[in-house]
């Protein structure tokens, strides 16, 4: 039986058991519950928007960096590998108080990401017999347009979003 957590590990939020096929409407219901209360029945104290708004608020403002070192998905058919990386920058008060400012933020976020896939994975996609032909006019439009670059048997691109605007190995994107 596999097990999941809703919240921060050590926070009193117990894990509750999961099936495979454990309908969504249950889950909805159990995942409530969990959050509502602590192991001895106790309510959680949630905190309130304000309070929650100015804790991220404040987060934002120390200039927050997530990224992603390696994300690999390996099958006997292939693998795919990712590596991303973003941050928000030249975050000032006005951004993010009296509230969250989500507009001015999208132009502060500086991100990339490396993508690379084998061309057996693609062709072992589950689903992907059926597409084969819609896959390889797909693929070789990104690879004519310079969104993916041919690396022996592996497709590779490179993407970057800074000031709004998204790139492909350099190219624009969306334009």
């Amino acid at each position: 039986m596999s097990r999941y957590c809703l919240g921060r590990p050590g926070d009193g939020v117990p894990l509750a058991p999961s099936t495979e096929k454990l309908e969504a409407a249950k889950l909805i219901k159990e995942a409530q519950n969990v959050r509502r209360t602590r192991p001895d029945g106790e309510p959680i104290a949630l905190p309130s928007t304000d309070a929650m708004q100015a804790g991220a608020a404040d987060l934002l403002l120390n200039q927050p960096e997530l990224f992603v070192d390696r994300l690999a998905l390996a099958t006997k058919d292939g693998d795919l590998k990712i590596s991303a990386r973003a941050k928000l920058v030249d975050i000032a008060t006005e951004d993010v108080k009296p509230s969250i400012n989500f507009g001015r933020l999208t132009n502060k976020v500086m991100a990339t990401a490396d993508i690379s896939v084998s061309q057996s994975l693609i062709d072992h996609w589950p689903g992907a017999e059926a597409n084969t032909a819609n896959i390889k006019k797909m693929i070789s439009e990104f690879d004519r347009s310079g969104y993916l670059v041919r690396k022996g048997d592996r497709l590779e691109t490179h993407f970057e979003f800074s000031k709004g605007a998204l790139t492909a190995n350099g190219k624009a994107v969306g334009k």
